[in-house]
């Protein structure tokens, strides 16, 4: 079937959407955190509402105390014109590191690096109006009508759980939410790989019962929704010019023990062609 065959092309789709909606035409290699200078006549920082530090997390609380420079750094990314609106809506953005942020594997300077990174690399690579629309919505970069069903894959950023990461895919069928997949892109350094840029994923989850997961399956020909979303990603990261994925295993998320891990991720090929 025609419907079936385009259901198993996310990667081609979401890597034209992007690069015709939001990637920046030319993308110059710049210099490390290069366009994230403080703006002129910028806003003072807001104070952090509702957010509390357990005992546990103190000492990394003492950090930035004992290194208020390397957080000024963090607070000159997020002051940029084009994520303050964000930083105005979540005050707790720029703090984030200092808890519990990506994963345990993380030291809390390689959580801020991670973090200040990934808003370099966002300010750099994509139009101003990006973080805006994955804030105040979603941005859809694959959709398919097939068998009376609609599949689509939206981006956006996972307002209700960005400890967990600053971007958000999910895929939807008839706009339920069926699966999400929430990454960051970071400087490859800090997660120890042999890249400058590489893409962290820290959730891939599904949100619905067997049934309905079995249901999405089977219209994208028995590609699973998690093959789907990775293969998106791999469109995205195509469009932006990242070749590193790197994963958490179930025991390395921010409520277990530590453990990262760079290995393939074994996608299904049909979710690929």
């Amino acid at each position: 079937m025609p419907g079936r065959a385009s259901c198993r092309r996310p990667t081609t789709q979401t890597e034209t959407v992007l690069k015709n909606q939001l990637i920046l035409p030319t993308v110059n290699d710049a210099p490390e955190y290069a366009g994230c200078a403080l703006p002129a006549g910028s806003a003072r920082w807001k104070p952090v509402d509702k957010f509390s530090i357990s005992l546990n997390d103190l000492w990394r609380v003492m950090k930035l105390l004992v290194h208020p420079a390397r957080h000024f750094l963090l607070r000159r990314v997020m002051l940029h014109e084009n994520t303050r609106q964000l930083c105005r809506r979540h005050p707790n953005l720029a703090y984030k590191y200092l808890v519990d942020y990506a994963s345990k594997a993380l030291s809390t300077e390689q959580r801020r690096v991670l973090l200040m990174e990934h808003y370099c690399f966002v300010q750099t690579h994509f139009v101003a109006s990006f973080i805006g629309a994955i804030s105040e919505g979603q941005v859809c970069l694959w959709q398919l009508p097939i068998e009376g069903r609609y599949l689509t894959i939206d981006l956006d950023f996972p307002a209700s759980m960005h400890t967990e990461g600053d971007l958000r895919l999910t895929l939807k069928m008839d706009g339920l939410e069926v699966y999400r997949l929430i990454f960051i892109i970071g400087n490859g350094a800090a997660l120890g790989v042999n890249a400058t840029h590489a893409i962290l994923i820290t959730c891939v989850q599904g949100l619905q019962a067997l049934t309905e997961l079995r249901a999405a399956t089977a219209l994208c020909d028995d590609v699973h929704p998690s093959h789907l979303l990775i293969s998106a990603l791999s469109g995205l990261a195509q469009a932006v010019g990242v070749h590193t994925l790197v994963g958490i295993r179930n025991t390395g998320n921010c409520t277990t023990t530590p453990a990262l891990t760079s290995s393939a991720y074994r996608l299904s090929k049909k979710a690929l062609r």
